[in-house]
C-alpha cells in the first residue's frame, strides 16, 4: 500500500512538472513580455547604458522629434527603445514608411527568382523623381538591383511593382505583418487600393512605426524569419513565420551594402569608417504629425553575420539637425564595441 501511495505521489508530480508548470510558466512570462514591462521593469531587456548613449544625441542635437530601437539579433531582445518628442511612437503606425517598402518590393522580386541583386533592370525617369507621368516621358536606362536599391531609385522600384503584381506585393507586405495582429504589437500597413507603382516605390500607401521597421530589418538579418521580440530577460522571442528564405535574406542584405558605400548613406560612411561591414536602407518622405521631414534608416552589422538591428527615425524641420543614418551608425558601433565585436 505504502509503495503505491508513492507510485502515485511521483507520477502526479511528474505530470505537473512535465506538463502542467512549463505551459503555466511560459504563459506567466509571456503576460510581462510587453512595451511595458520593457519601461518599468527590472527584469526589462532594456540596456541602460546603451539608451542613455542614444538619449545623448537627441539632447545635443535636438531634433524636432526622434526614436531609435536595438534589437539583438541572437536573442531576439529589444534593448533600446528612446524617443524624443514622440511618447506614442511604440503604439503608432501611421508613420510614412517611405522607402523603407523597397525592402519588401525587393524580397518579392528576388524570392519569385525574377531578378538577382546584380541583375540589370530596365526603367524610365530620373531615379529620384516621384511623378509617375514624367516618367513615362523619359528614354529607357538600365541599372543593377543593388545599385538601384542602394541609391532608392523610385522608378525602377515603380517597374519592379508593376512586374511583381499589386496581389504578389501585397502577400509580401503581409509576411512582414503589415494589415496583420500578431500578438499586442504595432504592425504597419497598406492601402490595398493604391497604385501599385507608388507602392512598390515606396512614395506612397505604406505605413508603420519604429518598432516594425526593426523587425523587418531583424527578418533580413536573421535569415528570413519575422518574430515576435522579447522586452525582457526572462522571456524569449517568438517565432511568427517566415518572410522570405535565407537565400533571399542573403541576396538582400549584400544589395543593402550599397546603400553605405555608394548609395543615400555613402556621405556618413565616408567620413565616419567604421571597421566593419553593414548594410541598410534610407527612407524620406514630410509627414504631418508632427509636422517635418521624417527620415529613416535601418541597418544591420556585421554584414558577414549580423548581431545588431537598428530602425531610427529622425523627424527634422526646415533645418536638418541630426542624420538618421549617422545616429544608427554611432549606435551598431558603439554596441559592436560593448560585444567586443570591434575595438
Amino acid at each position: 500500500m505504502y509503495k503505491i501511495r508513492v507510485r502515485r505521489i511521483t507520477g502526479r508530480l511528474l505530470f505537473y512538472l512535465l506538463f502542467v508548470l512549463p505551459p503555466l510558466s511560459l504563459s506567466l512570462l509571456e503576460r510581462y513580455n510587453t512595451i511595458d514591462f520593457f519601461k518599468n521593469s527590472p527584469f526589462s531587456s532594456r540596456d541602460d547604458s546603451l539608451s542613455a548613449y542614444v538619449r545623448k544625441f537627441f539632447v545635443n542635437y535636438r531634433p524636432r522629434a526622434g526614436c531609435v530601437v536595438l534589437l539583438e539579433v541572437h536573442s531576439g531582445r529589444v534593448l533600446v527603445l528612446e524617443e524624443w518628442n514622440l511618447p506614442d511612437a511604440w503604439e503608432r503606425n501611421d508613420f510614412p514608411f517611405a522607402s523603407l517598402f523597397k525592402f519588401i518590393t525587393l524580397s518579392g522580386v528576388i524570392e519569385e527568382k525574377m531578378y538577382g541583386r546584380k541583375d540589370m533592370v530596365e526603367y524610365r525617369g530620373y531615379p529620384h523623381s516621384y511623378i509617375k507621368e514624367a516618367w513615362e516621358k523619359c528614354d529607357k536606362k538600365k541599372m543593377s538591383l543593388s545599385k538601384a536599391f542602394g541609391i532608392s531609385n523610385n522608378p525602377l522600384f515603380a517597374e519592379l511593382g508593376k512586374k511583381l503584381g499589386k496581389e504578389r506585393l501585397l502577400k509580401y507586405a503581409y509576411r512582414a505583418g503589415f494589415n496583420t495582429t500578431y500578438f499586442d504589437l504595432s504592425w504597419g500597413w497598406v492601402n490595398e487600393d493604391e497604385d501599385v507603382e507608388y507602392l512598390a516605390s515606396g512614395l506612397a500607401g505604406s505605413y508603420g512605426g519604429p518598432l516594425h521597421a526593426a523587425l523587418v530589418g531583424y527578418a533580413i538579418a536573421s535569415g528570413g524569419w519575422l518574430i515576435r521580440p522579447s522586452f525582457s530577460r526572462l522571456a524569449w522571442k517568438r517565432v511568427i513565420g517566415r518572410f522570405v528564405s535565407e537565400r533571399t535574406a542573403r541576396e538582400i542584405l549584400e544589395a543593402s551594402e550599397y546603400t553605405v558605400k555608394y548609395g543615400t548613406a555613402r556621405e556618413v560612411w565616408r567620413e565616419a569608417h567604421p571597421p566593419f561591414r553593414a548594410g541598410g536602407k534610407t527612407g524620406s518622405l514630410t509627414g504631418s504629425n508632427p509636422r517635418g521631414r521624417y527620415e529613416w534608416f535601418v541597418g544591420f552589422a556585421p554584414l558577414e553575420a549580423p548581431e545588431v538591428v537598428v530602425a531610427v527615425l529622425i523627424v527634422n524641420g526646415k533645418y536638418w539637425r541630426l542624420k538618421s543614418s549617422y545616429l544608427a551608425l554611432k549606435v551598431m558601433e558603439e554596441y559592436l564595441k560593448r560585444r567586443g565585436y570591434v575595438n
